[in-house]
């Protein structure tokens, strides 16, 4: 069974159910949305975390039609980077999204994946950002 999606299948209306997956420079795996208007989640997890880290979040975004795009961060999990900061780490965040994401972005982080995500929201083109979702976020400083 898939530990991501629980097996199940999620899609209703066209398009792929298998994920693109991706090494360069962060590893990750990408779902395209089901329809062109529907922006792609980027979910950034949190310390100790990884790309399997939102189990309950992910299945429900491919239903609705939602692109998601799973990233593992710098210096976790297999991701071949590692990272000594955060602005180091949003740009290679921003980079992989540069290769693996095209169409408006919702960038979603959670903890310490907040603090990356506000970073990188600073890095990609406005007219693509339609969003920036902050779970309890950690690091971010006063500025936020």
């Amino acid at each position: 069974m898939d530990t991501v999606t629980g097996g199940v299948g999620l899609r209703t209306g066209p398009g792929p159910m298998e994920p693109v997956m991706g090494s360069h420079p962060l590893r990750y795996r990408h779902w395209a949305p089901q329809w062109p208007t529907r922006p792609t989640l980027v979910l950034i997890h949190g310390l100790f975390g990884d790309m399997e880290s939102w189990p309950s979040l992910l299945p429900e975004a491919l239903r609705l039609g939602f692109g998601v795009l799973c990233i593992e961060l710098p210096s976790h999990g297999e991701s071949p980077f590692e990272a000594t900061g955060f602005d180091q780490a949003a740009a290679r965040v921003a980079e992989t999204l540069a290769q693996a994401a095209n169409g408006p972005l919702v960038l979603v982080g959670h903890s310490m994946g907040a603090a990356i995500a506000a970073r990188v929201a600073r890095r990609v083109d406005a007219a693509q950002l339609r969003s920036l979702l902050l779970i309890s976020p950690a690091g971010c400083g006063p500025d936020i």
